[in-house]
């Protein structure tokens, strides 16, 4: 009896630090959707667009309008040189078939937001998601 107690509270323990495990830190972000879905969270976004990424070289991407004025989220594969680009606070891409623009860009992690009119409250909220 007493084994039998001692393997179901071993058992118990290994999946409760499993499921604690998964977690590691994220807030179940997985995608330009989610990214946007939590931007939402903390602050009042509207017009929830899904882009197409593709045009860009990026994984997926979410469109999103604060105060009128618009953001667009993409998640990019790690290492990706867009990456480093836009984190000068600038990023130079090319919208297959329509040519070369540049935008205000943010980066966290492997998301890129990029914009025309800077919002703090919007860019502090991009930065703050883990």
């Amino acid at each position: 009896m007493k084994k039998i107690v001692c393997v179901l509270t071993s058992l118990t323990c290994a999946v409760t630090l499993a499921a604690c495990g998964s977690s590691s830190g994220s807030s179940g972000v997985s995608s330009s959707e989610d990214y946007v879905k939590s931007i939402g969270e903390k602050i009042e976004i509207t017009d929830k667009t899904t882009m197409a990424a593709d045009m860009i070289g990026a994984e997926d991407g979410t469109s999103f309008r604060y105060n009128g004025n618009k953001f667009e989220v993409y998640r990019f594969k790690s290492g990706d040189p867009k990456l480093d680009d836009a984190e000068s606070g600038t990023l130079v891409y090319t919208l297959e078939g329509f040519g070369d623009f540049t935008s205000n860009s943010s980066v966290n992690g492997e998301y890129i937001m990029i914009y025309d009119t800077p919002e703090d409250k919007v860019i502090e909220t991009f930065k703050s998601i883990s």
